[in-house]
């Protein structure tokens, strides 16, 4: 669990810096960066159940919500360079 947790973290946290060099990215690393986006997305989602499940232990379940709020801050970005 503090693996995928920590995987989260840093796909999240890395947003903004991504998105300062999105235009010099090919359009190859632009798609697979997406792809990876949407794939931290899916594995967050799965980690939201094993929480309302009760699978993860107190300290592991505040840092998934301090993840999913990264997360929820960093849809907006995404959503703009994705040009929605």
């Amino acid at each position: 669990m503090e693996r995928c947790l920590g995987l989260l973290e840093r796909e999240w946290s890395a947003v903004p810096s991504i998105a300062a060099e999105w235009n010099t990215l090919s359009e190859d690393e632009q798609l697979f960066q997406d792809d990876r986006w949407s794939i931290a997305q899916s594995n967050l989602h799965v980690v939201r159940g094993w929480v309302e499940h009760g699978l993860l232990s107190r300290a592991q379940a505040q840092r998934y919500y301090v993840v999913a709020q990264l997360a929820r801050e960093s849809r907006s970005i995404i959503e703009s360079l994705r040009g929605c």
